[in-house]
């Protein structure tokens, strides 16, 4: 049921998740290529550093996707109004909620006190099913962006531990003044 955030900008209750944050109402498509070098990607008060290499990047609303032109995985950053509650249940419904081919979520681990670059939030991972097949997932949640939180989601094959999507996740932090 769409609301109001407490900054006066339109909401978007789903099942089981906090508010999302309207960001923007435009979709912007583009594609970073031939990143030399590390790259840094704002998003909501927050930004994430890509390796290099050709990345396709995707924003609507309060949400962004990246990934790398080769493949290998997807990354999925949302702008909620707090951190989801470190619950399987109520996690479970968030993905399913925000991925729609998304089934059979296994969560194989939540930490409920995760701290990375000074924020505090959660981390959870585990397994899915997405179109039939099997994917790999690992996120990180915090909280302290200026009255909102930032979800970092990388779907990956099961057996890609060495995915660059993977890597980004542990590089979420507050957005840095350029």
């Amino acid at each position: 049921m769409p609301g109001t955030h407490a900054t006066g900008s339109p909401t978007l209750r789903l099942p089981g998740m906090s508010s999302y944050k309207w960001i923007a109402t435009a979709t912007i498509t583009m594609l970073a290529t031939g990143v030399a070098a590390a790259d840094i990607v704002p998003f909501a008060d927050a930004e994430v550093i890509i390796p290099e290499g050709d990345w396709q990047i995707h924003a609507e609303d309060d949400m962004m996707q990246l990934a790398p032109e080769q493949g290998g995985g997807l990354l999925e950053l949302y702008s909620l109004a707090k951190t989801p509650a470190a619950d399987k249940v109520a996690l479970t419904k968030l993905l399913t909620a925000s991925k729609k081919d998304l089934d059979e979520v296994v969560l194989t681990r939540i930490t409920a006190k995760y701290e990375q670059h000074g924020l505090k939030g959660i981390a959870f991972r585990g397994t899915a099913q997405t179109h039939g097949k099997p994917v790999a997932f690992t996120a990180v949640g915090l909280d302290g962006l200026k009255g909102h939180a930032v979800l970092a989601i990388a779907y990956t094959r099961p057996d890609d531990g060495d995915s660059k999507v993977i890597g980004v996740v542990p590089t979420l932090r507050r957005a840095t003044k350029h």
